[in-house]
């Protein structure tokens, strides 16, 4: 049991390290769409570069993750290939079973990771726009006619 208390230390630091991180990353993800919003490009590009790092930092938990779940696999002769099966392992702990650590910090991660995704696409459909606009821009000052085969409402023109 001793053992299994051990590890399971362990699968919450890298829970909450996890956590940490997406929350870093989702606020330099807002950071960027803010310095998008200013036009401010410097600034977009540091805050891009500042999500590389983010993420290569998530990688690395990531394979520590990975890792410990190899260490449990096979300290136990366990198989548990999915955070489902992580949770039931160390479900009979009594402290896991009183507070739920676990599921909490993954439930954290979860809502951290949508966010991330949510505001990464609204970032791609302000750049899109600028593209779409900044196509139109150079098309009128070549004076070249910009054709549109859709109305705004997004039907097709006769």
């Amino acid at each position: 049991m001793e053992k299994k208390v051990h590890y399971y230390h362990k699968t919450i630091s890298i829970w909450n390290l996890l956590c940490d991180h997406h929350k870093s990353l989702l606020d330099q993800t807002s950071k960027e769409y803010i310095n998008l919003l200013s036009s401010e490009m410097e600034k977009v590009e540091d805050s891009i570069k500042e999500k590389e790092h983010t993420i290569k930092a998530i990688s690395k938990i990531d394979l520590a993750r990975n890792k410990l779940l190899e260490e449990i696999n096979k300290e136990f002769s366990t198989n548990i290939q999915n955070f489902f099966e992580l949770n039931g392992f160390f479900s009979d702990l009594p402290f896991e079973k009183e507070n739920k650590h676990l599921n909490k910090f993954n439930q954290v991660l979860k809502e951290c990771i949508k966010s991330i995704q949510e505001q990464n696409k609204t970032n791609q459909l302000f750049i899109n726009k600028a593209i779409i606009n900044l196509d139109k821009i150079k098309n009128a000052g070549a004076g070249n006619k910009n054709y549109n085969l859709y109305n705004s409402n997004g039907a097709l023109k006769k």
